[in-house]
């Protein structure tokens, strides 16, 4: 009941981001919306992937493994990107 929990609240989460990224969108809404959607969805496509190339190698322990890596390297890039760019946004609005 917590998985199901979750998984909602995650995909209700993803659906307000993607609202606030299309704003006010006029006639092209449903197409950028779609746009916005399908590429919101790449990173199921690419994690599936890497699972099945985690397990085809190094078997059940290989998937959990494949994630853990994927998860890290991605978490470290886009701290050290929010960090950089509050940086300069801070050295730049004190101006």
């Amino acid at each position: 009941m917590i998985f199901l929990f979750t998984i909602g609240a995650c995909y209700a989460l993803f659906t307000g981001v993607s609202l606030e990224f299309l704003g006010t969108s006029g006639k092209s809404g449903s197409t950028r919306y779609a746009i916005i959607n399908s590429l919101g969805n790449l990173p199921v496509a690419y994690m599936s992937w890497a699972d099945g190339r985690g397990y085809a190698l190094w078997g059940p322990r290989g998937m959990p493994a494949a994630d853990a890596v994927l998860s890290t390297i991605a978490a470290t890039l886009l701290l050290t990107y929010f960090f950089f760019i509050r940086r300069k946004h801070n050295s730049t609005s004190s101006i």
